[in-house]
């Protein structure tokens, strides 16, 4: 069984400091302290000496002054720390710039981002924060953390990561039109996918497919499959053009996509009609026993007492 790092057993810590009546399954990380000898669980749950030295040690260096905390205390403190001494924006930006941890400068720039979300980032903070994003690594969680809180919009224009893209749209369904056209049509591969995929479903019919198909894009298979992701949502003059272009498929469409409007089934069976009836095929099987059993049923299988047991059923369904 591993072992809890500072920053866990400070956490667990926390908890039983603060809630004297606190349960042993209440305690973050309840399946590790007997193994750290940090909490005694017996009811009531309190630190043991070990335990309560290190809490006070945490304490008595953040009332000395931040810069006293050790890394594991910083990371704490910057992460899942409740009480007072919060950090506030002159130590984190410090911290950001002399800390030599990447762990802890991600942490300090979460931090501020999480407690501005409803504001532009101030001047002094905009490269600080777009250095952190330039050197998150994009398969962190910690870069959506980051981007997501965030309003400005002019700070993540420029972002080249897909990930941080949809978790900012994920959380600003009111962006710009100016930011998406421009991730549409200046973004990288990556960009343009996770836009496409974001955005709010609604705003799809309005953007221009040739426009975007026309910038000096590369667009990889996935980036494609987004477009046929979203088929649903798009105009018929839109679907005809990603079909013209070659960068989605009727299959592909009908695999990841759907329900379609009678206009859009349309365009599909005049555009692959095999493919259509493939996509129908389990469909028009179910149809077919349905009829069979209502037929045996029902002398009147369209309509009466019919009628009302298939409507009772789809409103179970």
């Amino acid at each position: 069984m591993n072992t809890l790092t500072i920053p866990q057993k400070l956490e667990a810590l926390q908890a039983v400091v603060g809630n004297p009546d606190i349960g042993r399954y209440d305690i973050p990380y309840h399946f590790y302290v007997d193994v750290d000898d940090i909490i005694d669980n017996r009811t009531p749950c309190r630190p043991t000496e070990q335990g309560q030295a290190l809490w006070e040690r945490f304490t008595k260096h953040l009332n000395t002054g931040y810069k006293k905390l050790t890394t594991g205390e910083r990371l704490f403190w910057l992460t899942t720390y409740t009480g007072e001494n919060q950090p506030d924006d002159t130590q984190l930006l410090d911290i950001i710039r002399t800390s030599t941890s990447s762990e802890i400068r991600e942490a300090a720039a979460t931090h501020y981002a999480a407690h501005h979300h409803e504001h532009d980032v101030t001047g002094k903070w905009r490269d600080v924060i777009a250095d952190i994003l330039r050197g998150v690594d994009p398969d962190s969680a910690t870069l959506d953390e980051i981007v997501a809180p965030l309003a400005d919009e002019q700070l993540i224009r420029d972002t080249e990561d897909g990930k941080a893209v949809a978790a900012w749209l994920n959380t600003h369904p009111e962006a710009s039109d100016d930011i998406i056209h421009h991730w549409l049509i200046d973004g990288w591969d990556g960009v343009v996918g996770a836009t496409i995929q974001s955005i709010d479903p609604t705003r799809l019919p309005h953007i221009d497919i040739s426009e975007i198909l026309d910038a000096p894009h590369s667009l990889s298979e996935w980036t494609r499959t987004s477009f046929a992701s979203v088929a649903r949502h798009l105009t018929v003059p839109q679907l005809e053009t990603l079909l013209d272009r070659g960068i989605a498929t009727v299959t592909d469409m009908l695999i990841y996509s759907g329900p379609f409007t009678d206009d859009q089934w349309r365009l599909f069976d005049k555009r692959n009609h095999e493919a259509v009836e493939t996509a129908l095929w389990e469909y028009r099987r179910h149809v077919r026993a349905l009829w069979k059993e209502s037929s045996r049923l029902f002398a009147d299988p369209t309509g009466g007492f019919a009628s009302q047991v298939n409507q009772t059923a789809i409103e179970q369904a």
